[in-house]
């Protein structure tokens, strides 16, 4: 299968109606976020010092995930793993690291819409934008098997985290256990599959 350069500029497009969308909504509740957000900010630091830390935070994250990759996708090259099990998990997990940070944080501090905002809008930013840019640069080949068992697996899992997300407006323990042990059962088939 190949995504060309016409399926990365669908995306791109797909991409544009929802950033335009989210700006929109945005500007609707504009008066309620920024209510809620000096109320849950003011004792916080200065501007300066968030811009600071913030900017501090994606830098170390960045690095952090950037020298996870490579180390890891050397020696797992070196024991002889298949390119699509080394993309499915190791640079996976590696660049998941900062979504994984990020979105544990904000839970523990209570800031549930941003946690899933954050794992939900990174998604879509990897599928829509750096697939379509990516494919209209040059076209991607991609393994069958990929696309259908991976895919169908991905697929089940997104519409299983809806069910969890829209049923109650909230992801209790064991619902996100039960994400958890999908994830390492996943992985468990995965290397199974090489041996």
């Amino acid at each position: 299968f190949l995504l060309g350069r016409f399926d990365g500029a669908i995306f791109l497009l797909i991409f544009i109606i929802f950033i335009i969308y989210v700006y929109r909504s945005m500007l609707s509740e504009k008066k309620t976020v920024t209510k809620q957000f000096r109320k849950d900010f003011t004792h916080e630091n200065p501007l300066w010092k968030n811009v600071l830390l913030m900017v501090g935070g994606i830098i170390g994250v960045v690095i952090g995930g950037k020298l996870f990759i490579t180390e890891a996708t050397v020696l797992a090259s070196l024991a002889g793993l298949p390119k699509a099990f080394i993309g499915l998990t190791i640079a996976a997990i590696g660049t998941s690291l900062p979504e994984l940070a990020t979105s544990a944080v904000a839970a523990y501090k209570g800031k549930g819409d941003l946690a899933i905002g954050n794992i939900v809008g990174s998604n879509i930013f990897n599928i829509l934008f750096v697939l379509g840019l990516t494919s209209m640069i040059k076209p991607i080949a991609i393994n069958a098997s990929v696309l259908s068992i991976d895919g169908m697996i991905m697929l089940f899992v997104t519409l299983l985290f809806l069910l969890f997300a829209t049923t109650t407006k909230k992801l209790y323990r064991w619902e996100g256990g039960v994400l958890v042990v999908l994830y390492l059962s996943y992985l468990i088939w995965l290397i199974h599959g090489l041996f």
